[in-house]
């Protein structure tokens, strides 16, 4: 949506009904955003990160790492990434390096390299358990208008426990995405329609930015079995699906209504 400053510049020096009936028309696009799942992910090529395309955000829990020549920065307890914020509501940051836990990537048909080096460590919140304690990873940097595709990149560290219940809730702009909150289980992928615990996947959350920033709160909800562990962030990226310029048939009719207003207030005035 345009902002307020845009509302002002389109305004000034025109009467209030003509500068909201151009801001209406110069509006588009709600707040809610679109959640999927990605198929299994298996070789690099899978993962569709590519350096032809253009990320805002790729970070890797734990340790950097690479995939298909795009570089993932680190992130842990002593090192945050530019434009990128981790708070754990108080509670410790944490993080595990080079460690499969009970994973083992070829049941789960994960034979690239650069994906299991991805999925190979990554960060936690120890006290992320309690209820109502929660972990929040802040991107910003975004530009309002532009369309992004925010994915977090999930594997199995335990398949023994309780399934790690996770709740997610992506909050683009102050007023939150009403529609972009899920659940799942970061411990059983089987939970989630694959095949095997041991397959690795992404969400995808698709979103036009409706501010300068994307919040992603996650926490162990309340009716989740007690103790059940902390959200594991191994990775995420944010990549730009595509800005969203004002279509020109829009921005012409603005314009020539605009321009047969101000002919009518000259002539009334002349």
């Amino acid at each position: 949506m345009i902002g307020s400053q845009a509302f002002v510049r389109i305004s000034k020096g025109f009467p209030a009904g003509l500068a909201m009936a151009v801001l209406m028309m110069l509006s588009s696009g709600a707040i809610a955003g679109t959640i999927t799942y990605s198929p299994a992910l298996t070789d690099d090529a899978s993962t569709g990160i590519s350096t032809a395309k253009t990320y805002t955000h790729t970070v890797s829990g734990g340790t950097a790492a690479w995939v298909n020549g795009v570089y993932f920065d680190r992130l842990n307890a002593s090192y945050t990434p530019a434009n990128f914020d981790w708070d754990t509501n108080g509670y410790s940051k944490n993080s595990i390096d080079f460690n499969y836990g009970l994973w083992d990537p070829a049941s789960g048909g994960v034979t690239g390299p650069d994906l299991i080096n991805l999925l190979w460590s990554f960060t936690f919140s120890s006290d992320g358990q309690e209820y109502p304690a929660f972990q929040t990873f802040t991107l910003s940097g975004l530009t309002p208008g532009e369309t992004y595709d925010a994915r977090i990149y999930i594997r199995v560290w335990d398949i023994e426990g309780t399934g790690r219940q996770i709740s997610i809730k992506y909050i683009n702009g102050p007023a939150g995405d009403a529609t972009g909150t899920l659940g799942l289980y970061e411990d059983s992928p089987s939970s989630m329609g694959y095949d095997s615990d041991h397959m690795a996947y992404y969400v995808n959350y698709q979103y036009t930015a409706q501010t300068s920033y994307l919040a992603i709160e996650a926490h162990v909800p309340q009716s989740s079995i007690s103790q059940s562990g902390s959200f594991f962030m191994y990775a995420l990226s944010n990549e730009v699906v595509s800005a969203v310029p004002l279509p020109s048939s829009l921005l012409l009719g603005a314009s020539g209504l605009v321009g047969i207003l101000l002919i009518r207030r000259q002539r009334r005035s002349g």
